[in-house]
């Protein structure tokens, strides 16, 4: 495996063909040149989008747990779809379910365990303590209001028209200068492969938002559990290599730049300005954005050590026994695979 060539792929990568637009990002990126998509969209060909991602690679050096017993396999296959299920909402539209699990402390839970298994505490540790503050700040506070707080702070971070604000989509990550480009046909393609289809109920996201490629290796994860509990082994496997080829070929490519983003102290300093509608918010008063920094700093993290995980689970699944492993799973509990706020759906 060549490390350098992880994160870095420019194939790609266009430039501008109205020059007027193309002037007017570099006005952009004079404002916000902290941002790592304003960046790509001044960047005109590959040999400079290679030039501009050195030495920002994501760091994949993280050794896999190898599973040497099935009842090992089997955890590890369990807390990748735990936490993948929660990232995924955590990026999406917040629910009134999403508040009330977050309270309860469901995904603290998740963490604990995946620290357990395949992901050392040290890389998760930022992302974990900022949650554990984010939710001490909530406290005692009405689920509605914290409903509102959320939705507001993800629509500003992510889906608003006034800068600082971040593209959450994988094509203008990557440097095609647009949303809806040809990474989203060969996103959308991977769904389809897989029997998965977009509802539209959240306005038609194209396929490559960052909402949708985390719920469908939420999706993958489960399918693969799914398919051991009926002991169908073949299936199974051929949804751990769908998990391979999205992680891969998509997911490590571009967000954690993403996460990059959402982390940057001048960026949340920008939207936290831009939420109160004033320039007068000192960095040690920002209240705002906890837990998208948090989800931010837990997301890189896991995707970069599930790199190589999904990897070692690819090929020690194959050496595993079918019928045995039902019997790891069968008190195991499901979860929905039509969730509440999720644009991406399992064909029936």
């Amino acid at each position: 495996m060549n490390l350098n060539k992880v994160g870095i792929n420019s194939s790609y990568v266009k430039g501008f063909i109205d020059p007027d637009l193309a002037e007017e990002w570099k006005k952009f990126q004079k404002r916000y040149p902290y941002l790592f998509w304003v960046r790509a969209m001044n960047i005109k060909d590959s040999k400079k989008w290679r030039k501009f991602l050195k030495g920002k690679e994501p760091n994949i050096e993280s050794k896999p747990i190898l599973p040497k017993r099935i009842d090992e396999f089997v955890k590890i296959a369990i807390a990748r779809r735990n936490i993948y299920f929660h990232i995924a909402r955590s990026f999406s539209e917040p629910t009134k379910d999403f508040v009330e699990n977050l309270l309860i402390g469901d995904f603290d839970s998740t963490l604990k365990t995946l620290t357990a298994t395949f992901v050392s505490e040290s890389r998760t540790l930022e992302g974990i303590q900022l949650l554990k503050k984010y939710l001490r700040h909530i406290k005692g506070k009405q689920n509605t209001l914290i409903l509102e707080r959320l939705r507001d702070e993800h629509l500003t971070i992510f889906y608003d028209s006034f800068f600082p604000w971040l593209s959450c989509y994988e094509s203008v990550y990557r440097g095609e200068k647009q949303i809806i480009g040809e990474l989203t046909g060969i996103v959308n393609k991977s769904y389809e492969k897989a029997g998965c289809y977009l509802t539209g109920d959240y306005g038609n996201d194209p396929a490559d938002d960052v909402k949708i490629e985390l719920q469908f290796m939420y999706l993958l994860c489960e399918r693969e559990l799914e398919s051991w509990r009926k002991g169908d082994k073949k299936t199974a496997i051929s949804y751990l290599e769908m998990q391979y080829n999205h992680l891969h070929k998509h997911m490590i490519e571009w967000i954690p730049y993403l996460c990059d983003d959402l982390l940057n102290p001048e960026f949340r300093k920008g939207v936290s300005e831009k939420f109160h509608r004033t320039t007068e918010v000192r960095e040690e008063d920002i209240k705002e954005f906890d837990f998208y920094v948090s989800i931010g700093a837990i997301t890189k993290n896991i995707i970069e050590c599930d790199y190589n995980q999904v990897q070692a689970m690819l090929e020690m699944g194959k050496k595993m026994d079918g019928n045995e492993v039902i019997l790891y799973l069968k008190d195991e509990r499901r979860l929905g695979l039509d969730e509440e706020g999720f644009s991406i759906r399992i064909s029936r």
